[in-house]
């Protein structure tokens, strides 16, 4: 939901900027998590990586 104008259609349907950028962020993992596995299917080696400093992170 990307986009001013889409935030917008996310709003009329009563989801928050908040929750449509955190969608956009599990998407961006779905997708690193996929391309990492073709990688190592073609016999490349795969690592991913986060952010240590990012707002909202819960240590564990």
């Amino acid at each position: 939901m990307r986009g001013k104008g889409l935030r917008s259609v996310a709003a009329s349907v009563g989801i928050t900027h908040v929750a449509a950028d955190q969608m956009g962020m599990l998407g961006t993992i779905i997708n690193v998590l996929a391309f990492r596995d073709v990688l190592e299917a073609l016999g490349h080696r795969g690592l991913l990586m986060r952010s240590q400093g990012h707002s909202g992170h819960r240590g564990s």
